[in-house]
């Protein structure tokens, strides 16, 4: 089950869903949902799967895809230059608002979940 903790895999569902594919989950006694593969723990780990506990090395990839799940622009609380492309630094792009929520929701490491995406969790 450790894909499920990957935002990445949350953005290809997204893209999956939005093609109007078809998808199918396989496990090592077969389909999801058929007779052989309709019960047990990763069967109730992909049934409880929730986005917002997932994470990826780097934070501002993580909230781009949840603005872009959110359908919020993708670079929405992401540094950007004058023309809304993404600021790059050492190659990778920072975060506009580093601020945390003081209590409540925390990531999936303990740490407390960053305000913009407890917003986004909130209203969207």
């Amino acid at each position: 089950a450790g894909s499920l903790s990957r935002t990445w895999c949350g953005f290809e569902l997204q893209l999956t869903a939005e093609s109007g594919k078809h998808l199918d989950l396989y496990t090592p006694a077969g389909r999801v949902g058929s007779q052989t593969a309709s019960s047990g723990p990763l069967i109730d780990s992909v049934a409880a799967w929730d986005i917002r506990q997932t994470e990826t090395t780097e934070d501002c990839d993580r909230r781009q895809i949840l603005n872009r799940v959110a359908g919020v622009p993708e670079f929405t609380e992401i540094q950007q230059d004058s023309h809304g492309a993404a600021i790059l630094h050492n190659g990778r792009k920072l975060l506009e608002s580093r601020s945390r929520v003081q209590s409540g929701q925390q990531r999936l490491g303990g740490e407390p979940e960053w305000a913009h995406e407890a917003h986004l969790f909130k209203e969207h």
